[in-house]
This record gives structure tokens, C-alpha cells and sequence, in this order.
């Protein structure tokens, strides 16, 4: 038993253990940071400010619109398919790097936001259009559609850069081997560290996906 509230767990079994619970600093989907890197280079920020708009004016954009979008995304890849774990995942270490630098130091979207993004923002005409434009299917239809877009993304991934030994991966596979890899995040003064327990997810693995995709040459237009 734990002999205080708020320092470190003892277990009776084991006198040299202790247990901390660090929920802001620790992630079990560390391995988003790989398809987040091939989204960049795939110019996913682009693609988002040609075909959706946001419908917010003045200062009220606390979340941008490329922000809420990769959560809806990145949070369906790693296999939460319910806005409410938006509640859990806010803090997420590994969610956090995803977004935007203004958004790394505090939270991402809680349920409430993203659940006004998903069925409002995404279901005004002209943004059903745009997504329309990548797929047809909208609020049931836009959330169907991004269970596709998530798909897409890891199927991208597996299609361009995984290495062949491991090319034939589900994507209940990568999920489970490759973006369920856990880290805990350390702040520097002028940076983060992200710090990944070695798994199916090796440094080796690592540095030869981002080599694949750092060669990868294409632009949206």
C-alpha cells in the first residue's frame, strides 16, 4: 500500500519498488510520431488549408483547425474511436508533440471541442465538400470518413515506408506493435524529449522508417 497521498506507491511484495503515476508525462502511443512525420512530408498541413475552413472569427481559435483535425485522425489510428477518450488524451504527452508548438506546452482538445469540431464544423457544406473531395460519405458520415482517412494514413505508411520484413503488417498490427509504444516526455528549456521504451519499436526501426519517409518527394497541389 501506498503510505502517503501524493509521493510514490509501495507494494508489500516487493519493498524495493515504488510506483508513480505521472499521467502528463507518460504515453502508451509513442509511435504516432512516425506517421505524423509522413504527414508532414506528405503536406497534410497544405491539403487542410485548401479544402476546410474554419468557421471561427476573431481570437476564439484556441485549437487550430489542423490541430483538431490530426487528433480526430491520430486518435482513430491509435485505436480510440470514441471522442470521449479526447477527456484522457488531452494531456497526452505523445498528442501534444503531434500538435501545433502553441498547443505542446498544455492540452490538446477535451471532448466537448472536439465533438463541436467533428459534428459542426466538419459538417458545414463547405467543408463536407472538401472532405468529400478526398472520399465520399455526414455528423455519422464525417466520422466515417475519418475512421477511412486514419486507415488510409497507416495503409500510406506501411505502403511506402515500412521496411518488407514487417510490410505485411494489419493495421491492428502497427497499432498494437508500432504506435502502442510507450515514452515518457521530459521538458528542456528550449525543448522536449520524448524518451520510447525499446519494443517491437527499436532505434533501429525507428531511424530506418524516418529515412525512408525523409526521402519520400512529393507536393500536394
Amino acid at each position: 500500500m501506498g503510505d502517503a497521498t501524493s509521493g510514490p506507491v509501495r507494494l508489500s511484495f516487493n519493498p524495493q519498488l515504488r510506483v508513480e503515476f505521472r499521467g502528463a508525462t507518460v504515453t502508451s502511443d509513442a509511435g504516432l510520431l512516425l506517421p505524423r512525420e509522413l504527414d508532414e512530408h506528405l503536406g497534410l498541413n497544405t491539403l487542410i488549408e485548401q479544402h476546410l475552413a474554419d468557421p471561427r472569427t476573431g481570437h476564439n481559435r484556441q485549437f487550430p483547425l489542423r490541430d483538431l483535425f490530426r487528433q480526430s485522425i491520430y486518435s482513430r489510428l491509435a485505436g480510440y474511436e470514441d471522442t470521449n477518450d479526447a477527456e484522457r488524451l488531452a494531456e497526452d504527452p505523445a498528442f501534444r508533440m503531434l500538435a501545433s508548438r502553441e498547443r505542446r506546452e498544455t492540452s490538446v482538445a477535451l471532448t466537448s471541442t472536439l465533438h463541436w469540431f467533428e459534428t459542426e464544423v466538419l459538417t458545414e457544406e463547405r467543408n463536407f465538400q472538401g472532405l468529400a473531395r478526398l472520399h465520399r460519405f455526414r455528423a455519422n458520415e464525417v466520422r466515417l470518413l475519418l475512421g477511412v482517412m486514419a486507415y488510409n494514413l497507416g495503409h500510406l505508411l506501411r505502403r511506402l515506408v515500412l521496411p518488407g520484413a514487417i510490410q505485411s503488417w494489419s493495421l491492428t498490427s502497427l497499432q498494437q506493435r508500432l504506435f502502442k509504444t510507450g515514452g515518457r516526455l521530459i521538458r528542456h528549456a528550449r525543448y522536449f524529449t520524448l524518451q520510447l521504451a525499446e519494443s517491437y519499436l527499436t532505434r533501429s526501426l525507428f531511424r530506418q522508417i524516418l529515412q525512408r519517409i525523409e526521402r519520400l518527394a512529393w507536393h500536394p497541389t
